[in-house]
């Protein structure tokens, strides 16, 4: 791989046939990637029309609903919509995230960042209307690949930190930074989908579920583990656990249960990189480490501060 520092990737090409990936599919840790798993065709809204959207093929099942291939006419390129099942609109809560999540990204305009075409409430049907995006997420980059070439997982964390610098500059905190999360289209541009956990920093109010801390336990901070509230530094750790996983091929903590894995964010220190792959350079590896330590202020302060470490190491300009 080159020395030089990646530029800034552009808007993804759209496929003229439905290509891999989708923007907005969400898939757990562990779990076969909801964008290769065939869906049934039994569908109901197979060949529906919500707004001007006409749905004609279930992609995959995200964390806040259903994504779909569309055709649309106001645009010439592929598009997907996400849409809420109805009968979680019920959940008052669960509505006021998908709003929230639709309101946060519909302001955010970033060649890292999904662009968004449009929200909307049809019939009680809450949708957003996403570009279609040609090629995988990182799971699925991870489970053929393996661990990646630091240089490349060092790009790859790059672009996500510009994109959070975005997210970030509007006063937003993702909350949900995992490999399932961060799409890599096909000519290798990097963008970070799904806001189901979004939400503004300035707003006091916690969105939960029944109470349960929300995010995926292998990527949550440990102020989010305890349950507090989360900030900028919340992502910084989520992406470092990227991070980590990208480099070692292995996350920093594992367990038997959701709640062993959130001890251990909270009380255990993660091995350094070094043990699992000795050839990683120091800085880097010192890098990682910084963006994993237990308290936030010990971390990168900004994901513009993290994106100019990774920005050194990319030029060979670190000391």
């Amino acid at each position: 791989m080159s020395d030089r520092t990646p530029s800034k990737p552009g808007s993804a090409t759209a496929a003229a046939t439905p290509p891999a990936g989708v923007a907005g599919a969400v898939t757990p840790p562990g779990t076969r990637s909801i964008t290769r798993t065939s869906c049934s065709a039994a569908d109901k809204m197979i060949g529906r029309s919500v707004g001007k959207a006409r749905i004609l093929k279930r992609l995959g099942r995200g964390g806040m609903g259903d994504v779909y291939l569309c055709q649309h006419p106001d645009y010439d390129k592929a598009v997907a919509i996400k849409i809420l099942p109805p009968d979680l609109t019920r959940n008052d809560e669960l509505l006021q995230r998908f709003r929230r999540e639709a309101d946060s990204a519909a302001r955010l305009d970033h060649p890292n960042l999904v662009e968004i075409l449009d929200v909307g409430e049809e019939n009680g049907l809450h949708f957003i209307l996403m570009a279609y995006v040609d090629g995988m997420n990182l799971q699925e980059h991870l489970d053929d690949e393996g661990k990646l070439e630091y240089r490349e997982a060092a790009r790859i964390a790059y672009e996500v930190a510009l994109g959070l610098g975005a997210v970030h500059g509007e006063g937003i905190i993702h909350r949900d930074i995992k490999p399932a999360n961060i799409l890599i289209s096909t000519n290798r541009e990097v963008k970070i989908v799904d806001f189901g956990l979004a939400f503004d920093a300035e707003d006091k109010t916690t969105l939960t579920v029944a109470g349960a801390v929300m995010g995926t336990p292998w990527y949550l901070s440990p102020e989010q583990a305890e349950g507090k509230r989360a900030d900028a530094r919340s992502d910084i750790y989520s992406l470092g656990v990227c991070l980590y996983l990208m480099t070692c091929g292995v996350r920093p903590f594992t367990g038997e249960s959701h709640m062993a894995v959130l001890y251990k964010q909270i009380h255990e220190r993660p091995r350094d990189p070094r043990f699992h792959r000795p050839d990683v350079p120091d800085y880097f590896a010192d890098l990682i480490l910084r963006a994993l330590e237990k308290k936030p202020e010990k971390r990168y302060q900004s994901s513009h501060e993290i994106a100019r470490a990774l920005e050194m190491f990319l030029n060979n300009t670190y000391p």
